[in-house]
């Protein structure tokens, strides 16, 4: 009965988030979910989310086709038989300076995340996942 509310309730979450909700993939939508589950996020901190996934996600992806890219033109290169150093090197700095992107895009969205919490909501994303690495002790 229990997780049958939970259902309900998450439905509609959905149902008020809008048609920005249809616009993301299963995968994401159930990150989301599951988010907002865990988090226990309103009807407005969950819309905020799923507009924030959206406009990250179509960054995200911009950005990784163009690493791919740059990584499809590194390995033709490297394949040759006289490689130029000068077009690796090129190749090797624009590769680092996309993913130093795609990191920043990742960590943004955390800060957003954490920016849009409740007070009594930020202890639980605070946690982390245990696999990772903890947060520093406070002082």
């Amino acid at each position: 009965m229990k997780k049958s509310v939970c259902g309900i309730a998450v439905s509609l979450i959905l149902l008020l988030a809008g048609t920005g909700w249809a616009a993301l993939d299963q995968e994401e939508k159930s990150k989301i979910a599951t988010l907002a589950e865990t988090l226990k996020l309103d009807a407005g901190q969950k819309a905020k989310l799923i507009k924030e996934r959206q406009a990250s996600r179509k960054a995200l992806l911009r950005l990784e086709k163009k690493w791919q890219t740059l990584h499809d033109q590194l390995r033709r290169e490297v394949r040759k038989d006289k490689p130029r150093r000068e077009k690796v090197d090129h190749l090797t700095v624009a590769i680092g300076k996309l993913r130093g992107e795609i990191i920043s895009l990742r960590t943004n969205s955390l800060l957003y995340l954490k920016s849009i919490l409740k007070p009594e909501q930020k202890p639980i994303i605070e946690k982390g996942r245990p696999d990772k690495i903890p947060a520093e002790p406070k002082p």
